[in-house]
């Protein structure tokens, strides 16, 4: 069965990603090693369906470990050196989803309705 395209059946995983940005990582725990590989399919397909729309998601990394998924954040594991020969640190950072920033494309779509409410009255 196909996995539904509607934003809004993926409110848990919204909510996971944006606890995990917070935290710079965590783990979930789920009842069996089904329901966490489900969950991480089920993640990364949000992710996508997302597209550029939150970019910030796309610096976790989602590892799934028996019954747990494993998020931490993507880093940057080499030594940046200058043509001069100098080290320079490079820090990879994500920006943390803002809980009051509206979800742009549930937005439109809202938008989108309610100008068809308006029309049909």
């Amino acid at each position: 069965m196909p996995m539904t395209k509607r934003l809004g059946a993926y409110s848990d995983i919204k909510a996971a990603f944006t606890t995990a940005l917070e935290h710079s990582g965590g783990t979930l725990t789920f009842p069996s090693s089904g329901a966490a590989r489900n969950w991480r399919q089920r993640a990364y397909y949000y992710r996508q369906l997302l597209g550029s729309a939150n970019p910030e998601f796309d610096s976790l990394h989602l590892r799934h470990v028996g019954c747990m998924v494993e998020i931490t954040m993507t880093q940057l594991d080499a030594t940046f050196t200058t043509p001069k020969g100098e080290e320079v640190v490079v820090e990879v950072k994500a920006t943390p989803a803002q809980p009051d920033e509206p979800d742009v494309l549930e937005d439109s779509l809202l938008a989108d309705a309610m100008s068809l409410v308006r029309t049909n009255k």
